[in-house]
């Protein structure tokens, strides 16, 4: 009888982010600290509240020292209500939030490279591991206006896709345009976009359709700069960003050149397996 040998156990693969439900989301909420940038978190979560309909409630973790008064005084000026939480860490309790599905979360960051993670701590763990959309705020937003244009940078991968439609769906249900874009290289540009006219406009109309939106953009150059220059272009007050959650390695360049330059609210939207702490 020839031996045999037992067959391996199969390796059981990585449990992806549940897909966003945006009808479980009860309330906006802004993390605030006693740091510049959380009076334009505040002014973005309360524009964001009147445009979806949701309450905004501003929270506040304190970690070690008592530094509350400077985050009620934020909120009391933007007659806001305050939660205050600690002492304890901020990472968890912002990423728990992230997890959860009931708030949107609305967090600062300080316009620099995530790859050094200069738009701190906090907001890069909790954007590696959340479970749910987090939007991340510049430190002198482009403008106040309500939230109406929207700018979503796509290519043609059906996860991404599938993670940023039913934000997408959301939006466009709330009464805002959502605009699609897609950068092209030399080497990919379809040969219907390099002759202006008919085959430009059935492009776009054909690229919006299959991911729900209202109009499509295209351009070529490289992603990250072309998308910062359409957002300047096209007035945007929000884009919304599927991502994988990998930084290692200067992944995620898109993410990094907008949360380094943009000056437009920015929602990350998880596709993937949420990265541990540690990594």
């Amino acid at each position: 009888m020839i031996p045999t040998t037992p067959a391996s156990p199969p390796v059981a693969a990585p449990s992806p982010v549940p897909r966003f439900d945006p009808d479980r989301v009860r309330r906006i909420v802004a993390a605030i600290d006693d740091q510049p940038t959380s009076r334009a978190v505040l002014r973005v979560a309360a524009r964001l509240a009147d445009l979806l309909g949701l309450p905004v409630v501003a929270l506040h973790v304190e970690e070690r020292t008592n530094r509350t008064h400077v985050a009620v005084d934020l909120a009391a000026h933007a007659d806001t209500p305050l939660e205050l939480r600690g002492p304890a860490d901020p990472i968890e309790v912002f990423a728990d939030l992230a997890a959860g599905g009931h708030d949107l979360l609305v967090l600062g960051s300080r316009g620099l490279d995530i790859g050094e993670a200069t738009i701190g701590h906090v907001p890069v763990a909790v954007i590696r591991r959340a479970q749910a959309p987090v939007v991340l705020v510049p430190p002198v937003p482009r403008t106040d206006d309500p939230i109406d244009r929207i700018l979503v940078p796509l290519d043609d991968d059906p996860q991404v896709t599938a993670a940023v439609r039913p934000v997408v769906a959301w939006l466009t249900t709330a009464g805002c345009r959502v605009t699609g874009l897609h950068v092209f290289d030399v080497a990919t540009v379809p040969t219907a976009l390099d002759h202006p006219g008919h085959g430009t406009g059935a492009w776009r109309r054909s690229f919006a359709h299959r991911h729900g939106l209202d109009d499509a953009l295209t351009a070529r150059g490289v992603p990250g700069p072309r998308i910062l220059r359409t957002v300047e272009e096209q007035h945007t007050d929000l884009v919304v960003l599927g991502w994988r959650q990998v930084l290692q390695e200067r992944r995620a360049p898109v993410v990094r050149a907008l949360l380094a330059g943009c000056r437009t609210p920015v929602l990350l939207v998880p596709m993937g397996t949420p990265a541990e702490s540690g990594n």
